[in-house]
């Protein structure tokens, strides 16, 4: 597993917490975390741009994106 600080990888405008979980012979699977409001381009806003940053960064090595989960934590009374 890669659990990397706070990223902005391949200078994509967004901060998120992105963590990559490996195993032998089967594909990485890639936990993305942002907290709601934080600076540059939301999580659900620049999902693919972020997925294909952490691609580049984790994963080069493989032919596909990993497949990914998004989460966006809402600061409490926020909503």
């Amino acid at each position: 597993m890669t659990d990397d600080l706070p990223a902005d990888p391949a200078g994509l405008p967004g901060t998120f917490r992105p963590q990559v979980f490996t195993a032998p012979r089967a594909r990485p699977v890639a936990v993305v975390t942002q907290i709601a409001g934080a600076e540059g381009m939301s999580l659900m806003n620049g999902a693919e741009r972020f997925a294909g940053g952490v691609w580049e960064r984790h994963c080069p090595a493989e032919d596909q994106a990993p497949p990914g989960v998004k989460r966006q934590l809402w600061p409490e009374r926020s909503r």
